[in-house]
């Protein structure tokens, strides 16, 4: 729990004026319904039992005007806690985006899709949860537990005592069951975020699934997550009703105790009848604000849980510190070069085996060979996505890891195999490779990319909204849509992976005559397992299980009798 209450005061920095200001007007209507109960002795010692009408009249005076403070305190508590929660949830949500952007690609990997989201839609509410009863509940019973506490002992000290033991041992259960709770919840949000990824990767996979009639599969699979799902749900909540019980349970010992006690000091006069009532008023308030914080264990509970899986993303370390990175100054043409390069996943064997190559500026290189060769992965390790287990690739003669990744990544246009869209106009998705291009920067990039027309044609033109991911457009739009967005950067270095995969013959032969034009204005580098459309390159680089088997122009590969000659014929041999 302390380290809960910690990290909520660290979050409640950017508001800490305003949090103070909360904390006065509470500290104001809590101490006020605190009080409120020795009324009862005044106006029973002092105005009922003397029948004394000015003594009575001034109580209910003195009441009135503390309970309107206390009215009118609790109205602004309520605002300002509301722009607490809303301040802290969003410098929380944006440290949280943010955190995800600066992420690289294996640790942003780490993690299904799921779970990321869900550290927005379920961890983050239940921290302002957590937050909100700690400034509510939380407070208020500790408050009322202070001042209550002083009041019993200045009316009868031996009965405080008393009571100050019951409470201790109303603390006993959570207490003890702290560490069962923190993992059952721990099992249940993981559990939640495999349901979540689960229900995403279904929603995105419906045209796999229908097409292949897999939705009896899909069910039964997504059922038998369920049922783990059950388990660790039914877990969770014993622990919170135990959490709930325990206490409960020692409150009505105590309760039953102070009932016999308190009676018996009344019975043999050792208080009066207005101190009896006035203690047994301010006990209940008491008892109730000691159940209250132990109520409050659960969501604490929870709110570690999520609290640990927040941290562990703000708290990841930034791959480089980009202000000791040297800005790249990109030559028009620039050249890449690597030496020896070494790359593998952790505890797999190396993708990458001591490869070397030299792009000279200005030239169109293409990297081909079989499936899992290490084509993309040479692309990833180019653009800097990925760094190297050993070797070093340079751009300019620059080490690129001495290069701002950020920087250096605007000056390049990438195009992926797989053409992402986002949200918004057709406009939107090719001006974002950059912001500031006019109309006619994007209108020349769109050409070309040959899908000018094709955009022109639609109703709103440019303005043509995309649906979610693209779903309003086939696979050969979509791809020409990211190529323009590349090439809307004017780039010094273009990097195509495996860009006509998704086009046809048509709109594929345009497409490779734009990137023969772009050949020598700039330095591209192509990856591809259609040889027919890198025959006029400058340089083929055959690549095969992770090294580099031979390098040369098309026809001199051709005439060797190696891996790219058996490629071509194969490709040609299905025609």
């Amino acid at each position: 729990m302390l380290f809960v209450i910690r990290q909520m005061l660290v979050f409640l920095r950017p508001c800490r004026g305003v949090a103070v200001v909360f904390l006065f007007v509470f500290a104001i209507e809590n101490i006020v319904i605190s009080l409120a109960p020795l009324s009862f002795q005044f106006m029973i010692d002092y105005a009922i039992i003397p029948q004394d009408r000015g003594a009575f009249s001034l109580i209910l005076i003195i009441l009135s005007t503390a309970g309107i403070v206390g009215v009118c305190a609790g109205l602004a508590s309520d605002r300002l806690l509301a722009r607490i929660s809303a301040v802290v949830q969003r410098n929380l949500r944006e440290r949280l985006f943010t955190g995800m952007q600066r992420l690289d690609l294996e640790r942003y990997g780490a993690n299904r899709t799921g779970e990321h989201v869900a550290r927005f839609t379920v961890d983050l509410p239940a921290i302002e949860s957590a937050m909100a009863m700690l400034m509510t509940i939380g407070l208020q019973s500790l408050i009322v537990v202070a001042f209550s506490t002083a009041v019993l002992f200045t009316l009868q000290w031996s009965m405080a005592l008393v009571i100050l033991a019951g409470a201790c041992l109303i603390y006993v259960g959570p207490i003890l069951l702290g560490k069962r709770a923190a993992t059952a919840f721990t099992a249940y949000r993981n559990d939640v975020d495999r349901m979540a990824g689960d229900v995403q990767e279904n929603a995105r996979g419906q045209l796999v699934i229908q097409g292949f009639s897999l939705q009896n599969e899909a069910i039964r699979r997504f059922t038998l997550g369920l049922q783990q799902l059950f388990r660790s749900h039914y877990r969770k909540n014993v622990m919170g009703a135990s959490l709930d019980r325990l206490p409960m349970i020692s409150l009505l010992l105590v309760n039953f105790t102070m009932i016999g006690f308190g009676s018996y000091l009344a019975l043999t006069e050792r208080i009066t009848l207005g101190a009896m009532v006035a203690f047994f008023t301010i006990y209940t308030s008491m008892g109730n604000a000691v159940y209250n914080l132990t109520a409050v264990a659960p969501s604490f509970t929870g709110a570690k849980v999520s609290l640990d899986r927040i941290l562990e993303l703000l708290n990841q370390p930034p791959a480089k510190e980009s202000g000791q990175l040297k800005i790249p100054q990109l030559s028009h043409c620039p050249e890449i070069a690597a030496d020896k390069l070494i790359f593998g996943y952790p505890g797999q064997e190396p993708l990458l085996q001591e490869v070397s190559f030299k792009i000279e500026a200005g030239s169109s290189v293409a990297f081909v060979g079989p499936s899992g060769s290490g084509k993309s992965t040479l692309l990833h390790l180019i653009m800097g996505l990925r760094q190297p287990n050993g070797g070093r690739i340079t751009i300019d003669g620059d080490d690129l890891s001495s290069l701002n990744a950020e920087a250096y990544r605007k000056c390049i246009g990438v195009v992926f195999q797989e053409s992402f869209l986002f949200r918004g106009s057709v406009l939107d998705n090719i001006r974002i490779a950059k912001p500031e291009a006019t109309l006619q920067d994007v209108m020349e990039a769109a050409e070309q990319a040959d899908i000018h027309e094709f955009i022109a044609s639609l109703p709103n033109g440019y303005d043509t909204l995309v649906s979610e991911d693209g779903g309003n457009l086939s696979g050969g739009q979509k791809q020409r849509i990211a190529i323009a967005r590349a090439l809307v950067r004017k780039p010094s270095l273009l990097l195509l992976d495996e860009v006509t995969s998704a086009l046809d013959p048509i709109s594929e032969a345009a497409v490779n005559a734009t990137i023969q034009k772009l050949s020598g204005s700039r330095t591209v580098v192509i990856v591809t397992h259609r040889l027919e459309a890198i025959t006029g390159v400058d340089q083929i680089f055959v690549m095969n299980e992770g090294r580099l088997m031979e390098n040369g122009r098309h026809t001199e590969l051709m005439n060797k009798d190696g891996l790219y000659k058996f490629m071509r014929e194969q490709q040609n041999a299905v025609k």
